[in-house]
């Protein structure tokens, strides 16, 4: 998984057999837990979570920032009914201070119902943020599938609706 928006400075040499280095910047490393899904599912949720945090505050400045959270994101989707209140807190935060988080949208929206706590207006405005971001995003996007376009677009749409 990798994505950019500095279209111009990425070539394709697929015929090559080479990856671009600009698009290697943006490439999540294998040494990643978030790539291990046995080890991920091993760990309990709150070790789990430890290196999430330690990930995070180690990768903060590199070009696949965003890439890594939007990786672990999506796989604790599988595991948000094992997340406590602060942790559900913490990755609902995080997910909302993206500027886009299209692999990992139904994570979101997840973790936003499973906070009981949050009052209507407030888990409104989440949703309705996270919403117009994403969306904005989808649709301004330079999209080589335009059908794939309209997928991820009709999946935002279905989850903000169902909420």
């Amino acid at each position: 998984m990798a994505c950019t928006n500095n279209s111009e400075q990425i070539k394709d040499d697929s015929e090559k057999g080479t990856i671009p280095s600009e698009v290697e910047k943006y490439a999540v490393p294998k040494s990643s837990v978030s790539w291990n899904s046995d080890k991920f599912n091993k760990l309990s949720i709150d070790d789990l979570f430890d290196v999430y945090k330690a990930e995070k505050n180690e990768h903060r400045s590199e070009l696949y920032y965003n890439n890594l959270l939007a990786m672990w994101h999506t796989n604790f989707y599988s595991r948000t009914s094992q997340l406590n209140e602060e942790q559900v807190n913490v990755l609902i935060n995080d997910m909302s201070r993206m500027n886009s988080n299209i692999p990992s949208m139904a994570t979101f929206y997840s973790l936003v119902n499973k906070n009981y706590k949050l009052s209507d207006p407030k888990r409104k405005k989440l949703l309705d943020d996270f919403y117009n971001k994403n969306k904005m995003y989808l649709e301004n996007a330079s999209w080589n599938n335009q059908e794939l376009q309209k997928q991820k677009l009709g999946q935002l749409n279905k989850l903000q609706f169902l909420n």
